[in-house]
């Protein structure tokens, strides 16, 4: 399961250096033929590999809590706070794009399908944070209002890294 997740990490940083590298050259070479079209496939694939590795580390978290283990609270909070930097440039570029292009026809379609890209990001975090909240309120060491409190939480951005870090501070009272 932390290779999935390390996968997911690193492939989100992928996708926006492929992105750069993919517009690069297609606005340097000259015609279709050289396959510049072509090479703006690569950071959409990667995208969709991402997608699929954040289900992947859903069906691994569901996978943990019918063993009854699964990724430390300090490892996942390690992931989301990795994931910072990612998260600060993907809103900083689309939201600066949103305001200058607003009324293009090529940023506005593409709005929702990002929002769900990220989604998607902290969601394949969040999944394993979750899961070990299941398997706290399964052990009574937490309340049902407590799990559903941070399970919440780790469905929206930026409180997640906010509960992932109080609860990584409290992961040895926890598990003692």
């Amino acid at each position: 399961m932390r290779k999935l997740a390390i996968a997911l990490v690193t492939l989100v940083y992928a996708v926006p250096i492929t992105a750069i590298w993919a517009l690069h050259k297609a606005m340097t070479q000259g015609t279709a033929e050289d396959g510049a079209l072509a090479i703006l496939l690569v950071p959409i694939l990667l995208m969709v590999l991402v997608v699929l590795l954040a289900a992947a580390n859903l069906i691994g978290a569901l996978l943990s809590l019918a063993r009854g283990h699964g990724l430390s609270l300090r490892f996942v909070m390690g992931l989301k706070l990795g994931l910072i930097p990612f998260y600060l440039v993907n809103f900083a570029c689309w939201g600066i794009g949103a305001m200058v292009f607003h009324t293009s026809f090529l940023v506005i379609p593409l709005l929702p399908i990002i929002i769900a890209y990220t989604y998607c990001t902290m969601l394949g975090t969040s999944v394993h944070s979750i899961a070990r909240l299941i398997l706290y309120r399964r052990d009574k060491k937490i309340t049902t209002k407590q799990l559903v409190l941070h399970g919440v939480l780790q469905c929206m951005f930026v409180l997640d890294v906010v509960v992932g870090v109080v609860l990584a501070a409290k992961q040895k009272k926890l598990d003692a």
